[in-house]
Formats: structure tokens, C-alpha cells, sequence
């Protein structure tokens, strides 16, 4: 929050009233209609975000049922090979961020979607099961994030959080990755998970989503 107010995004009201967005606000809604990208909205935070834990970024949208990845940085401390590609998709239900995408859609939708697109089994923990699958994607809205436990690739762990507009709905992920050894439960719990939903909230701020305030 202090960031958006000394940038200018944010203000607080006279008598030290609650936070409000200021216009700057508008003005990025307006440059986004106009074509400017999440993209680069977003770069800056990803760089952040990858200085500050030393692992692989990304940020991804979904589009036709796929997750497609926007941008991705890799971090120079890790040992991990750059697999994901911008511009390309992945499957939505074995991904963390995959998931947190699914998360803005109803059961009927889910189901509808994997009617299509089927549960292929990438690695030995890919979840298959309908019912499992859907199970942990209700835990995404409750948690807030969602993780990938070698369900896409054995030997890497990544952990996604969800990236809000002005109206509350979820328009993109964002992810943390590395290999399971850097990625530990206990990391994730005390240093990545937290990072993540603080840069999440100032971006979504950004992008006018109350709440994050």
C-alpha cells in the first residue's frame, strides 16, 4: 500500500479515512484498453519478484481452455532449464497456474472444459480424476494459490497466485518455479508465498481491484 501511495496510485482520505485509488488508476485502464499489454504491466513486478527469490517467474493467461504464458524470467541462480516458452500453451489442469485460472469458472464449466480437452497424464502425479481435480481447484478460491507438484514435469515445483481486474475477476497467474529441492514446503510457506501475494495485490491494485487496498 505504501508503494501505491508514494507512487501516486492510491491516497487516503482526509481524517485518515480508509485508502481509495486515485486516477492514475483510470489512466492504466484506459492505456490497457488501448493496447497496452499485461505484459508490460506487469515486468517490472516479475523482475522483483525474481530478484527477491532467486527463482524462475511467469506470468500466464487462459485462452481457449489452454494456459498460455505471456512472460517468463529465469532466475540466474537457479538450476533449472528454461522448458516453458512465451507465446506457448500448456495444459490447464496440470499446472499451477492452470489452476488458479479454473478457479474463476463454475463446476459445470470445469467439467465442460475437461469433456473437451480430457486429463492427459504427463508424469506419475498428474491428477486424471475429474473429481480430485475439481476438489483442489475449490481449494484455490478458498487459499488463494495453487501449486504444481511434478504434475507437468518430475524434478519441478511451481506455485501460482491470481492476478484480479477492477471488477474482481481473475484475468491472469502469476508463478513462482524451480526444482523441488529449491521449492521446499517450508520456503514456500514462510518466504515465496507471501512475496507473491503482496506483489500480486499491488498489481491487481494497479489494474483497479479494490481489495488489494
Amino acid at each position: 500500500l505504501s508503494a501505491l501511495i508514494l507512487t501516486g496510485y492510491a491516497f487516503q482520505e482526509p481524517g485518515g479515512g480508509g485508502y481509495m485509488l486515485s486516477r492514475k488508476v483510470c489512466a492504466i485502464s484506459n492505456n490497457l484498453q488501448a493496447g497496452v499489454s499485461l505484459r508490460s504491466l506487469a515486468e517490472p513486478f516479475l523482475k522483483q519478484l525474481s530478484e527477491l527469490l532467486h527463482l524462475g517467474v511467469l506470468l500466464a493467461v487462459e485462452m481457449n481452455g489452454d494456459v498460455v504464458y505471456l512472460d517468463m524470467l529465469m532466475s540466474a541462480t537457479s538450476s533449472m532449464q528454461a522448458l516453458i516458452r512465451i507465446g506457448k500453451d500448456a495444459p490447464i489442469h496440470s499446472t499451477a497456474s492452470g489452476k488458479v485460472l479454473l478457479s474463476k469458472h463454475s463446476e459445470a464449466e470445469i467439467h465442460a472444459m475437461i469433456q473437451e480437452k480430457g486429463l492427459p497424464r504427463l508424469t506419475e502425479h498428474t491428477i486424471t480424476d475429474e473429481k480430485k481435480l475439481i476438489s483442489e481447484i475449490m481449494k484455490v478460491g478458498k487459499c488463494g494459490y495453487a501449486l504444481d507438484n511434478e504434475e507437468c514435469e518430475i524434478g519441478h515445483r511451481c506455485i501460482s497466485v491470481p492476478l484480479y481486474d477492477y471488477s474482481g475477476k481473475i484475468v491472469a497467474a502469476i508463478s513462482a518455479f524451480d526444482d523441488t529441492d529449491a521449492l521446499t514446503d517450508t520456503r514456500i510457506k514462510e518466504q515465496v508465498l507471501p512475496a507473491m501475494k503482496k506483489l500480486s495485490g499491488q498489481l491487481s491494485a494497479l489494474l483497479g481491484w479494490e481489495e488489494a487496498l
